[in-house]
């Protein structure tokens, strides 16, 4: 099946067929940290549902609940 949705920058490529598990408008504390955004839209997919071409490009940095401001999360149930 071809791809669906594809980003990535000029040096690693992503690619999924899948339909995302999740998919919103972030305005955490985080997400402004990492995009200079006062929000931003972010989609997660299962990990085996993503096609990487460099992997070994790819440094993953696990989320450390100590690093940010607990505080900036909030949780809306609908």
């Amino acid at each position: 099946m071809a791809a669906k949705y594809a980003g990535g920058c000029a040096h690693v490529h992503v690619t999924s067929a899948a339909e995302p598990i999740d998919n919103h408008e972030c305005h955490c504390n985080v997400c402004k940290a990492v995009t200079g955004q006062h929000s931003t839209h972010v989609a997660f997919f299962n990990y085996g549902d993503m096609k990487v071409d460099h992997p070994e490009k790819i440094k993953r940095v696990p989320f450390r609940g100590g690093s940010v401001d607990m505080n900036s999360f909030r949780a809306f149930s609908k």
